[in-house]
């Protein structure tokens, strides 16, 4: 573990750790853990409403929530906060959607957010890194190299070796081997470097080859040409963008991107390209571009319904992506929390408002059910964290 002193007061992507409605890279790694498997059919009802869901035992933001092979979601760590007191929480739940209730379960060994939780082959989830922080609106972040565990069948945490490095908004990208690869972060300064973890040994391993560019908060997504694209993070806010070829374990160049997005959801669609939406300099607005893998650059795309910032996309079973929520930073560094929400329609290609949510938040998680429905958890009002959820019906 290694302490970094921070000052509390920063400009957008400074890494101090964030009272409710300041700015986190947590967004950047939670769309990559927060979708089922959108093969298959369901039937959509038209209804595109959200109705408020039962209440999380804990309220958290900036948490992670993964979806289990056995249909159910686990909801760890983050922030807790009250009129703006926060500290990273080590508390852990399970949502059963067969019976709609949230159940406690046993702590996670570390106090952690701004970490990575990847749905391993086995079944396990892997936990690794992050930051804690104790209560208060102190200014200091302990990174973490530690990692544990989850097992779906005990519900319960175990330690394994740490990570090579400690790293806070890192991501990590399951691989077709069963192994999992974690790029980049923050560790008191940005990172390049690259480490596998392998299920079977349990030991974390550094690779040879570094990044191009070190970056945090970016996200790292599978493309169907099998290499990762690397996209977005912070130093420099530049806009290139790099593959990972997991065969070779090389790092080259792509294509740069229209705009460097600080606060983004970048998803794949159907047809194997990415779609891109975000925020230029902090500031909300409606931009959104697609990266093409076959040309390996970046085009302006359509314009969004909503400007907001911090929002957490998630794939919907017939392709679409709603994007539910958010907040606005304006230049004086007030924050809106955000209520409307919008979809992307694959087939007409546009964005469509699909009205607004029960409660306004930002910083949440939104996770896609066995039932198609999405469920809504947690995420912040600017000054509290919230327990509340609801269900977005498409």
């Amino acid at each position: 573990m290694k302490t970094i002193i921070i000052s509390y007061l920063f400009i957008f992507f400074s890494c101090s750790l964030p009272s409710p409605g300041e700015k986190t890279f947590e967004l950047g790694l939670l769309n990559s853990v927060n979708i089922l498997n959108t093969k298959g059919s369901c039937k959509n009802t038209g209804t595109r409403k959200f109705t408020a869901g039962k209440d999380m035992n804990v309220a958290r933001y900036g948490f992670t929530a993964v979806n289990l092979s056995n249909g159910k979601i686990l909801i760890i760590g983050g922030f807790t906060a009250v009129n703006g007191q926060y500290a990273t929480s080590s508390k852990a739940e399970i949502y059963d959607p067969v019976s709609d209730s949230f159940s406690l379960i046993s702590d996670m060994k570390a106090s952690r957010a701004q970490g990575t939780a990847t749905l391993l082959q086995n079944g396990k989830v892997l936990i690794a890194g992050g930051a804690f922080s104790s209560s208060g609106t102190g200014s200091s972040a302990n990174v973490l190299n530690t990692a544990e565990l989850f097992d779906p069948e005990t519900n319960t945490f175990s330690l394994t070796e740490n990570m090579t490095t400690v790293r806070m908004n890192h991501t990590a990208t399951l691989l077709p081997n069963g192994k999992t690869l974690i790029i980049g972060g923050y560790s008191g300064g940005y990172l390049n470097t690259a480490e596998i973890f392998d299920p079977v040994t349990g030991k974390f391993s550094s690779i040879s080859g570094n990044m191009i560019t070190s970056r945090a908060g970016h996200t790292s997504i599978f493309l169907k040409s099998g290499k990762i694209i690397i996209i977005g993070g912070v130093y420099p806010e530049s806009k290139n963008t790099e593959l990972y070829d997991y065969s070779t374990g090389s790092f080259t160049a792509t294509g740069d991107r229209i705009n460097s997005f600080q606060s983004f959801n970048a998803m794949i669609l159907s047809n194997g390209k990415v779609l891109i939406t975000g925020s230029p300099s902090g500031q909300a607005n409606r931009t959104s571009e697609i990266y093409d893998p076959d040309s390996g650059k970046f085009s302006a795309y359509k314009v969004m319904q909503n400007d907001a910032l911090f929002t957490n996309a998630v794939t919907l079973k017939d392709g679409n992506i709603l994007f539910p929520g958010g907040s606005i930073y304006y230049s004086s560094f007030n924050n809106t929390i955000g209520q409307t929400a919008e979809i992307y329609d694959v087939k007409t290609e546009s964005f469509i408002s699909v009205g607004s949510m029960v409660v306004p938040r930002s910083l949440h998680s939104a996770n896609l059910l066995p039932s198609c429905r999405v469920i809504i958890l947690g995420g912040s009002t600017g000054t509290n964290a919230l327990n509340s959820t609801e269900i977005y019906d498409p």
